[in-house]
């Protein structure tokens, strides 16, 4: 019940095949001078419902044989709906709501008890404890585990489970702020390179998403589009540096053979 305008809220739901099929949870628009009033008051709009679904189930071909089952868990709310002479704690009620009775006597529904700890609805209308609400959870979906009492495990063919995730997009990328990337390339083909040779610039990161920037160029992109740009020792972008670094010689360069001059063949005079 609503604390300050002492409205009651309304719920109710319909399970073909213990299948819900149709529910509702409302503040009721009148304030109830008690609580067989109020549940009085919803089961009218439950029953106002129940016709509307015989009339739908009919147009389908696949109208109920039998009157429809509304369950109740106050026992004053089904006497008034049962009884007419039931009149000295109803006769202030609105007569809009006891078009109820008529629907009762023409055997179009039929109302039984059901105790609170099994009446689906109040998970519609209050607060229930962890335990409570998880027992009206599965009542309302009915499981396998409550229609048979074990579990029951459904294996999917391949072809229509999920794929997992690219493990690219699942680790993120070991970068902050300022540190120099590579963006992935979008061309392909084979003369291109997998990321693109201009180096970028981070400058901003949420989450997963990287904005880096070049002289040229912002982009934002997934950590996934980049690469962190891994320097070589002793390598520096200030020009200062590379005048004072000595030159190293070619160790490609093929050393120079020492020759010698041609040795001709000939005789010797003996000095004598």
């Amino acid at each position: 019940m609503e604390a300050r305008q002492r409205l009651h809220v309304l719920g109710y739901v319909f399970q073909i095949s213990n299948a819900a099929i149709s529910w509702r949870s409302k503040k009721q628009s009148c304030v109830a001078l008690s609580t067989a009033e109020a549940e009085y008051m919803a089961l009218a709009s439950a029953i106002q419902e129940a016709v509307w679904l015989q009339q739908l189930l009919s147009d389908l071909k696949s109208k109920p044989t039998g009157p429809m089952l509304i369950l109740e868990d106050n026992q004053a709310a089904i006497c008034m709906a049962k009884n007419a002479q039931y009149h000295e704690r109803a006769k202030h009620i609105d007569i809009k709501y006891h078009f109820i009775r008529e629907h009762v006597a023409s055997a179009a529904v039929k109302l039984e008890y059901c105790s609170t700890e099994e009446m689906i609805a109040d998970i519609f209308t209050k607060g229930l404890s962890v335990v409570q609400f998880t027992k009206l959870r599965k009542m309302l979906g009915a499981p396998a585990t409550l229609l048979f009492n074990r579990a029951i495990n459904v294996k999917l063919p391949q072809s229509q489970t999920i794929a997992p995730a690219d493990p690219n997009h699942q680790q993120a990328l070991d970068a902050s702020f300022g540190d120099a990337v590579l963006l992935r390339n979008s061309k392909k083909g084979k003369l291109q390179t997998p990321y693109e040779h201009q180096k970028y610039q981070i400058v901003k990161k949420k989450g997963s998403m990287i904005t880096a920037s070049n002289d040229n160029r912002q982009v934002t992109r997934n950590s996934s589009h980049f690469k962190k740009f891994k320097e070589k020792k002793g390598e520096t972008d200030n020009p200062a540096d590379k005048e004072e670094r000595p030159s190293k010689q070619n160790t490609n360069e093929r050393p120079k053979r020492k020759t010698k001059p041609p040795a001709y063949f000939g005789y010797k005079q003996s000095d004598k």
